[in-house]
C-alpha cells in the first residue's frame, strides 16, 4: 500500500488491515468498486458493481467502463473527460445517469481516483459508484410539488 494508506491506517502493512480492506471491497453491496487501466479498461469488478449494474465480472473485464454511460454521454465523450479530470486533479466527482446491463437507467454518484505508484506515476484509476436513483426521485418529486405549489 502507498504512503497515503500508511498515513491514514498507521499499520497498513498489517495482514489484519489488509484482510479487512479486502473484505470491505468484496462485501460492500451499496457501492460499486471498479479498478481500471488509465484508458478506462476494467481490470477489477467487485461484488457491489455486479449487484448494482447486473454484469458479472467476466462480462466486463477487459472492456471500457464507457459501457455504463448513456449513449448521449458517450457521444459527448464524458467517460474520457472523467478520466482526464481524475488524472489531472487526482480525483473527479460526478452525479449522472448510467445504464445497467438490463437497459434500466440509474442515477449514480461517482468518484474517480487517480492511483499512483511510490514515485507518483499514475498507474491506474479507481471508480466508486453508489446508486442514488431513490434520492434523485425524491428530489424530483419535491421539485414537482414545489412547482405545483407555486402555480
Amino acid at each position: 500500500m502507498g504512503f497515503a494508506s500508511r498515513a491514514v491506517l498507521g499499520t497498513a502493512d498489517s495482514p489484519r488491515i489488509q484482510d479487512l480492506v479486502r473484505l470491505t471491497l468484496q462485501q460492500a453491496q451499496e457501492h460499486a468498486f471498479v479498478l481500471m487501466e488509465l484508458d478506462g479498461t476494467i481490470i477489477a469488478w467487485l461484488m457491489g458493481a455486479e449487484r448494482i449494474f447486473g454484469y458479472a465480472p467476466d462480462e466486463v473485464l477487459g472492456r471500457k467502463l464507457d459501457l455504463l454511460f448513456t449513449a448521449e454521454d458517450q457521444s459527448r465523450d464524458i467517460p474520457r473527460t472523467e478520466r482526464e479530470t481524475a488524472l489531472k486533479h487526482g480525483v473527479g466527482e460526478n452525479d449522472r445517469w448510467l445504464v445497467r446491463k438490463d437497459g434500466l437507467k440509474i442515477f449514480a454518484n461517482g468518484v474517480t481516483h487517480r492511483l499512483c505508484d511510490e514515485q507518483g506515476t499514475p498507474v491506474g484509476l479507481s471508480k466508486i459508484l453508489r446508486d442514488r436513483t431513490d434520492v434523485r426521485a425524491q428530489l424530483d418529486n419535491l421539485r414537482n410539488h414545489a412547482g405545483v405549489c407555486e402555480a
